[in-house]
């Protein structure tokens, strides 16, 4: 697959998940600050956080080579 086809690839995988981190930030700015949902929602929104800064990596990466 040609370079500039995986660098396609990540920015859309890239939009869906600052899709996804924008309804997780909008879900738990309703919800009540206790319990074990806030807790999970969180931690999914930091997973969600972290893999978006691993593909903007891999994105710079790939523009880089070529």
């Amino acid at each position: 697959m040609p370079e500039s086809e995986v660098v396609h690839l990540l920015e859309g995988r890239l939009a869906e998940q600052a899709v996804e981190i924008e309804r997780l930030h909008a879900e738990t700015r309703t919800l009540p600050a206790s319990g074990d949902l806030a807790v999970r929602l969180q931690e999914a929104l930091d997973r969600a956080e972290a893999r978006v800064q691993e593909l903007e990596a891999r994105t710079r990466e790939l523009e880089t080579e070529q």
